[in-house]
C-alpha cells in the first residue's frame, strides 16, 4: 500500500526505499512553474521582487506588479532558490538581493524598492546584515544602488 504523506511530500517509492524526486537536468534552474487549481504560469527568478508565506501558501510579488499564489511552502522555495540571488530574512519572507533598497537599523526593518517595509527576524538580524554586505561586496557591481543603512 503506497504511503499518502510520503507521495504528497513529493517523494518516489521505490520498493522500501524512499527517494526525493529529482529535478529535470533539462530545465532552467533560474525559472519556476507555478501550479495552482487549474492554471500554470513560468516565473524567471530575477521578476520576483519578494516571496511572502501564509500557512501552506506562498504569494510571489513580481517586479511588475502582480501577485500570484502557490500551494507550496517558503522553504520549499527558499530550498529551490538557493543561488545566491535571494536571502531569507523572516520566516514570512524571503527577499530577491536586487530589490532591497534600505537597512531600517533602529526599527530592524528591510525598505524594498517597491516601498514595502518587510520585518527582520530579530534572531537573525546580524547575520541578515553581514549576508547582505557580503553579497554588495561580491555583487557590487550588479546593482544599481548599493543597499544603504538608515539609522532613524
Amino acid at each position: 500500500m503506497e504511503n499518502h504523506i510520503t507521495t504528497s511530500l513529493g517523494v518516489e517509492r521505490a520498493g522500501a526505499l524512499a527517494l526525493p524526486k529529482q529535478r529535470n537536468p533539462n530545465a532552467n534552474p533560474n525559472v519556476i512553474n507555478l501550479r495552482f487549481m487549474s492554471s500554470s504560469v513560468r516565473v524567471h527568478s530575477s521578476e520576483i521582487s519578494f516571496l511572502q508565506s501564509s500557512v501552506n501558501y506562498c504569494y510571489f510579488y513580481l517586479r511588475d506588479g502582480r501577485r500570484l499564489v502557490s500551494a507550496k511552502t517558503l522553504k520549499y522555495y527558499n530550498d529551490l532558490l538557493s543561488d545566491g540571488e535571494f536571502i531569507r530574512v523572516h520566516k514570512s519572507y524571503l527577499l530577491n538581493f536586487r530589490c532591497i533598497q534600505h537597512i531600517l537599523v533602529e526599527t530592524q526593518e528591510i525598505r524594498l524598492n517597491s516601498g514595502l517595509v518587510v520585518p527582520i527576524a530579530r534572531r537573525q538580524f546580524r547575520q541578515v546584515l553581514k549576508t547582505i554586505r557580503a553579497h554588495q561586496m561580491m555583487w557590487g557591481g550588479v546593482h544599481k544602488d548599493n543597499v544603504g543603512l538608515v539609522f532613524s
